[in-house]
């Protein structure tokens, strides 16, 4: 009986086995790499799919094949239904279709959550593209109605309003003129607008105020005020005397992130002497305003602006100082001010962040070029050039006084060139088959003709695993193995004796990492052993 039953297991058949496996194509994605990072995705599960089918076939094989041999031996004969009438029915069909069902339903959970990945994405841009689409309507018809002006009462005395002046900034209020002047003389800075009916409405300028057009009103900067006076009289009489900001007689021009404003310069009239003081460069600086010239103190900007262009330059390199300027100045054209921008920012800006960077180094004793995390244990590298740091020299002609100390951030060109002698000497002797060496020593001499207007044409920068900057040297004339030798030299100085071996991350690595050998091998005395036991992986 036994043949029997190997005759019977031979003759199951699992539909799952037989059915052709089809793959889907996920749906197109807005941005080709989540596209490719999905399609890989989708492989990775149709292959797990395709081995969880053929070890589900297997166990339902296996089960069958023991249900097989639990049967009776005498209740099977040579009847083609593979069982007696009195006996224990084996309906092999049924136990096919059941497996087969079993396996389309996976099958089905599996292409289920193939497609929930793959529309989780477009599903929400599908969203947020509908609900702008949505608002559309009411979105213009809001932005319409708020260039309209339907208040009735005054916001601080409550009187009826005929002339209504709107403050678009932190006020946020509809104002009598006479209120208006009480509010805004102290806040220049404000955007305001003049509504002389409910849809009839202009800006109006800093020293602009509704019913005082036959008198002038001088607006002048905030700042904070002096404890103490500072006039001859008090100074003898050794009082402090009782100071009150006002306006002083000096024109200025403040430069903000939202433009131009014309004002005057702050005073001090003191109440005990009367006499009048102007504001000093001390009190313009500790009230948040940086000079363009601090001699003449006729241009500010605000240092909430200098520390916005701060950032817009880190995280937009290559951004236009030029543009941003225009910028402001047509930002200030919309609100009917004055639109020129005082060329003095460069300069200003320049010494403001240097005056920031010796607070961070004198003051707050902070280690810029070094990584809290790796210290003197850095474990790798990664080291390349940037061509979009560059230096003009018509910018040399200037007289520029240097103001970071020599090797502060930046390696001298002396280090630089200490190095490249030593190479010089040795170029001839290291026989490279290298297209990129080759380059590379050939950029050493070479001036190209669409740089020969740059002093420097980029920097070679080192960071750590972190992302922290180690140190730079800039370039020239071009990326040479000489930068990146220095740069090695000088983190292998830095590093702990137990930790002597590190990786480097590096672009042509491949030809690097001979011409270094040869390098040590020629000329050990000079070049460090430490270079030795470098490990490169290629970028």
């Amino acid at each position: 009986m036994v043949p029997v039953k190997r005759d019977l297991l031979e003759g199951i058949t699992l539909g799952s086995n037989q059915q052709p496996t089809t793959s889907k194509s996920p749906a197109p994605f807005a941005f080709s790499q989540r596209n490719s990072y999905s399609e890989d995705k989708l492989v990775v599960i149709e292959s797990e799919a395709k081995d969880d089918n053929k070890r589900h076939s297997e166990k339902v094989a296996e089960e069958v094949a023991a249900m097989i041999l639990s049967v009776p031996e005498y209740l099977f004969d040579a009847n083609e239904d593979g069982c007696q009438g009195d006996g224990f029915p084996i309906d092999f069909t049924t136990i096919e279709k059941e497996a087969t069902e079993e396996n389309a339903a996976h099958i089905a959970r599996i292409e289920a959550d193939k497609k929930k990945q793959e529309s989780e994405w477009s599903i929400r841009v599908t969203i947020d593209t509908n609900t702008w689409n949505e608002f559309t309507p009411r979105l213009f018809g809001a932005f319409v109605s708020a260039e309209a002006c339907g208040a009735e009462r005054c916001d601080s005395c409550k009187q009826e309003l005929t002339i209504v002046i709107r403050c678009l900034d932190d006020c946020k209020n509809h104002l009598f003129p006479d209120c208006d002047l009480k509010v805004h003389s102290t806040r220049p800075f404000h955007n305001r607008k003049l509504f002389m009916n409910e849809f009839e409405s202009r800006p109006l300028l800093t020293h602009e105020f509704y019913g005082v057009e036959n008198r002038s009103i001088n607006i002048g900067m905030r700042v904070f005020v002096p404890v103490r006076c500072r006039t001859e009289k008090c100074k003898k009489l050794g009082t402090k005397g009782t100071l009150v900001l006002v306006a002083g007689t000096k024109y200025c021009t403040v430069i903000s992130g939202e433009g131009r404003f014309d004002l005057h310069c702050a005073a001090f009239k003191c109440s005990h002497c009367d006499g009048v003081m102007n504001a000093e460069l001390e009190d313009y600086i500790g009230s948040g305003y940086w000079p363009g010239n601090p001699k003449t103190l006729g241009v500010f900007f605000t240092t909430s602006f200098l520390k916005l262009y701060f950032h817009l330059k880190n995280y937009l390199p290559g951004s236009s100082e030029y543009g941003l300027l225009k910028a402001l100045g047509a930002f200030s054209a919309d609100e009917g001010r004055e639109h020129t921008i005082s060329n003095a920012f460069s300069r200003a800006s320049r010494m403001y962040y240097y005056v920031t960077h010796l607070v961070d180094r004198d003051i707050k004793k902070k280690r810029k070029l070094s990584c809290r995390a790796c210290s003197n244990k850095c474990c790798a590298v990664h080291i390349d050039g940037n061509h979009k740091l560059v230096r003009r020299k018509s910018k040399l002609k200037q007289r520029i006084k240097q103001l970071y100390k020599k090797n502060e951030l930046f390696f001298s060109q002396e280090e630089l060139e200490k190095i490249a002698t030593v190479v010089g000497k040795l170029k001839n002797k290291i026989k490279m088959d290298s297209v990129c060496g080759n380059s590379d020593f050939k950029a050493a001499k070479e001036v190209s003709t669409n740089r020969k207007n740059l002093a420097t044409t980029g920097s070679v920068m080192m960071c750590c695993v972190h992302g922290c900057l180690l140190k730079g040297v800039d370039m020239t004339k071009g990326e040479t193995y000489s930068h990146t030798l220095l740069l090695l030299e000088h983190i292998y100085g830095l590093q702990d004796a137990d930790h002597a071996n590190l990786f480097i991350v590096q672009d042509v690595s491949c030809k690097l990492d001979p011409w270094l050998k040869e390098l040590a091998r020629l000329d050990g005395a000079n070049t460090s052993s430490t270079l030795r036991q470098t490990h490169f992986i290629e970028q």
